[in-house]
């Protein structure tokens, strides 16, 4: 994600959330490397990566917390469980979750398609994490402590097999409806899933605290490189970034109108940010 995206895509949402908030255009997380398993934990912590378990796509277990002491580990492919033990040398306090909870009590739940981002946004601190895990031919709702009324409902269960395309033509393909809508209008994926969870647990759960990480532009931009132009054309893919960036604003303005009916809006700190950024080493 790039904040031009706003304007270069008429992202209506978006471009009314900034005008009426603080925006901050040169921000910058001030880290390397800019990775989505990596600007996650800065994010909910306020730590800057030399205080992680690790700081790169890549790690070495040093100590041996997951086993062998020294052996190397690709961090996006860590299971909750390794996670949650890497996290452990980082104390409940320095989560913000934690502090949330502590002022203004409710619960603290964690939201997203991708799953290890979610895992890492939401920290041991959330209550719950509600993400997706592949069962044979489908997505179903996977994590921790996930509520039962989206556990059981038919409706956040996905179609995995399709791959609009995309099969054969990138090492990045989709895989099925995890990261886009789809054309199954009741069970649609991607960042539409992680807002239907996400309106479910507004009406449902005194919540305080909502981490609501939406991965389909960063899955779209990284298959088919279309920060600058039209990427990688060759792709028939049926889904392109300005699609999925579009997708996403309307979810953020069904986000938005849902904190209007609880009347939460004014009472809500909203924080949009990008999982990772990339430099193209431009003047």
């Amino acid at each position: 994600m790039r904040p031009h995206y706003i304007d270069r895509f008429g992202l209506r949402n978006f471009q009314s959330l900034r005008a009426s908030s603080r925006h901050y255009p040169d921000a910058y997380v001030g880290h390397l490397g800019s990775q989505t398993v990596v600007s996650h934990l800065v994010i909910p912590t306020g730590l800057l990566p030399k205080a992680f378990p690790w700081q790169d796509d890549v790690m070495l277990d040093r100590a041996g917390t997951l086993g062998k002491p020294g052996a190397a580990y690709e961090t996006g492919r860590l299971t909750r469980e390794q996670f949650w033990k890497l996290l452990a040398s980082i104390p409940p306090s320095r989560h913000v979750g934690t502090r949330i909870r502590q002022k203004r009590g409710g619960r603290i739940i964690a939201i997203g398609e991708k799953d290890y981002a979610t895992f890492v946004f939401g920290t041991p601190s959330a209550d719950a994490v509600v993400t997706l895990a592949r069962r044979d031919a489908e997505w179903r709702p996977s994590g921790v402590n996930v509520p039962e009324y989206i556990a059981a409902n038919p409706r956040f269960t996905l179609d995995a097999r399709e791959t609009y395309g995309t099969g054969l033509s990138t090492v990045y393909a989709l895989d099925g409806n995890r990261y886009v809508p789809g054309n199954d209008r009741a069970h649609l994926g991607g960042d539409v899933w992680t807002t239907d969870v996400a309106l479910e647990v507004m009406d449902r759960e005194p919540w305080s605290g909502l981490f609501l990480t939406f991965g389909g532009i960063d899955k779209v931009a990284h298959m088919l490189g279309e920060e600058d132009g039209r990427g990688l054309e060759s792709v028939p893919s049926a889904y392109r970034l300005a699609d999925v960036a579009r997708i996403a604003d309307e979810q953020l303005g069904r986000i938005l109108d849902a904190l209007k009916r609880h009347n939460l809006l004014e009472r809500t700190l909203i924080v949009v940010t990008g999982d990772h950024g990339e430099s193209l080493f431009e003047d």
